[in-house]
């Protein structure tokens, strides 16, 4: 109960009380949330798609819309439509109630008792919303006509202007701060934005972003978490971004994603600058994306793969540039992504290069562009001259090993034609070489899994369950979804009969809201759990599905009649083991067990009867 308490005032803590927060989950189709990301097919019983929490090949990934949850049979992922969420689009709790409401055209309640020191995502969001709306009409003010200058000495259209956001930040000191202050914001979260410092020396707060050409920074949801901002004149640095905050992360966040994501396209296009990105969006490559000052990180190549398969790199063509790329391949690689390389030259970027050849130009090169290994192969060759036979030698096996290294069993047979094509080397001889070094580094490999797997089979012999406790889970996944049952179960079986851990905090729970007759679904337990440390035990408990053939679901009866069928198994297999427990115990008790024992026996034949009539 006490556990209870806290997680309703940590939904009112949040802004949202807990019995909106529970109507807008229950309010949200699990489905049509989650195949907005994941293409779901109808299967046996529940919606079927390709798992996006790990390398899946085949549909392992189940969405059951009647109990309103997700599991994955390969890497176990389960839960609610804020579970996903939250994995998914790595959004807070209070960020998922704020994204289903409003898909659901439901109002947002008022904040409750909040404190003023409480700054919560949304009052972030809300207050980067205003500073961008403030630097976009700056466009429009005298100081901002050289700001307007230098959007069209960059070729950029009106329309694109609107679409990106673009903004100037006035020259001002604290222009924004003052802006800001007429509209009620506090210091605590002007400063938690990024969009005022505080000068010590001074002692006065001041605006972070002076004298720029300001781009905002979306996330996925469309929503401003930070900003960019570029110098018109020599000043230092060229450019600037917003600090870390709680909405703002520079190595997951990438300008442009919001957009690119909506497109129908099988791909990213990953550039190394902001002009970059809005250069091709305006000429109708949607597709393209930057990372925030930083090199492609591994949490934005993961976020990519989220998305798209494939991806090409578009980054500056001079020596930094191609540094970044072979860096970038690496990564790409790793996160199992598609990738090629787009040649920029003989201009250095992407924006130059539409400038000065188009569209038609860039599409013609997004067609030749390399495959990793090709580019590797071609950088390659620099370092080597080719007419010496132990050059020659030392450069074949420095590509045979990258080969071996990208990993690509689909591709290899591509890279070894291409490499044998460019050096005159037979194919069978580089396939070899191929398969000696390959066989060493899967050598070391299946040594370090073995080691791995030995690891994991002992944590699975710690962690096996007992028949009753297995039995358990059972009796409370079925109850969850046919709470109709509960006035059998409690019958049988209280609260302080399931094993100590997740299972007796479940029951607790679910005892507890049936028992004051009010409404249960999954989604609702999942989200009482949401903050508890173990909170994957219950999306696992309740994951639970009873095995059932081609058609069950379409036969409402049949499906139902298995659960119960299940569950009155499941059942009897706890009592008995309870009521045994009890003859093993004091001998002033035995009597009376045995007495309820033998009763028990005699009605079980009766349990499926009973249960078929409700």
């Amino acid at each position: 109960m006490l556990e209870y308490v806290l997680k309703e005032r940590v939904a009112l803590a949040k802004g949202y009380p807990r019995e909106f927060c529970d109507q807008v989950v229950a309010n949200s189709d699990i489905v049509d949330v989650i195949g907005q990301y994941v293409e779901l097919k109808p299967g046996s019983g529940e919606y079927q798609g390709v798992c996006p929490f790990h390398a899946d090949k085949n549909p392992s990934f189940g969405v059951n819309r009647v109990k309103g949850m997700y599991h994955c049979f390969g890497c176990q992922a389960s839960g609610n439509v804020i579970t996903f969420l939250k994995n998914y689009l790595k959004l807070d709790y209070s960020e998922c109630i704020e994204y289903l409401a409003e898909r659901n055209g439901m109002q947002l309640p008022t904040m409750v008792e909040r404190s003023g020191n409480y700054i919560s995502n949304r009052d972030i969001y809300d207050i980067n919303n205003e500073a961008g709306k403030y630097f976009y009409k700056n466009l429009f003010t005298e100081e901002g006509k050289k700001a307007v200058a230098y959007i069209n000495e960059r070729r950029l259209k009106k329309e694109t202007v609107m679409k990106c956001g673009l903004g100037f930040s006035l020259k001002a000191p604290d222009a924004l701060y003052n802006f800001l202050k007429e509209k009620k914001y506090s210091n605590k979260l002007m400063v938690t934005s990024g969009l005022v410092v505080y000068d010590q020396e001074k002692g006065k707060y001041r605006d972070r972003f002076r004298n720029r050409l300001m781009f905002p920074i979306f996330d996925i949801q469309g929503r401003i978490i930070g900003f960019g901002g570029r110098v018109l004149d020599d000043s230092k640095p060229k450019y600037l971004n917003s600090p870390e905050t709680p909405v703002f992360k520079k190595r997951t966040n990438m300008f442009g994603l919001n957009i690119a994501v909506k497109t129908r396209e099988k791909y990213i296009i990953s550039c190394e600058g902001y002009m970059d990105v809005i250069s091709l969006h305006q000429a109708g490559f949607n597709s393209a994306v930057a990372s925030l000052g930083t090199a492609l990180t591994e949490e934005q190549v993961h976020e990519i793969k989220k998305h798209v398969d494939k991806i090409y790199l578009s980054y500056d063509s001079d020596t930094a540039g191609v540094a970044a790329t072979k860096k970038a391949i690496e990564k790409c690689k790793k996160e199992g992504l598609s990738t090629y390389i787009i040649d920029m030259k003989p201009y250095k970027d992407p924006d130059e290069f539409i400038k000065n050849l188009g569209v038609k130009e860039y599409e013609n090169r997004i067609e030749k562009a390399l495959s990793a290994f090709d580019f590797l192969r071609e950088d390659y060759k620099d370092g080597f001259n080719l007419s010496n036979p132990d050059e020659k030698a030392n450069y074949v096996n420095g590509l045979i090993r990258k080969i071996v290294e990208l990993d690509d069993p689909i591709n290899r047979g591509t890279y070894i034609q291409s490499l044998a094509a460019n050096t005159g080397i037979k194919e069978s001889v580089i396939e070899k070489k191929v398969n000696e070094i390959g066989q060493n580094y899967q050598n070391k490999e299946v040594a370090e899994i073995s080691q791995e797997i030995s690891r994991q089979d002992r944590e699975k012999v710690r962690m096996k369950k007992s028949g009753t406790e297995e039995a358990q889970r059972i009796i409370l996944s079925i109850v969850a979804e046919f709470p109709e049952l509960y006035p059998r179960l409690k019958e049988y079986i209280q609260e302080a009969d399931y094993e100590e851990g997740a299972i007796r905090n479940l029951a607790s729970f679910m005892y507890e809201i049936l028992s004051k007759g009010e409404r249960l679904t999954s989604s609702l337990i999942l989200n009482h759990f949401e903050d508890a440390v173990d909170s994957d035990q219950y999306a696992e408990i309740l994951a639970y599905t009873v095995p059932y053939e081609e058609g069950d679901m379409e036969d409402e009866a049949k499906y139902k009649a298995k659960k119960y069928a299940e569950f009155a198994q499941s059942v009897t297999l706890v009592y008995e083991k309870k009521l045994k427990n009890r003859m093993d115990s004091a001998e002033q008790e035995k009597l009376v067990a045995m007495n309820e024992y033998m009763k028990f026996l005699r009605e079980r034949k009766n349990i499926l009867e009973e249960l078929q009539k409700l």
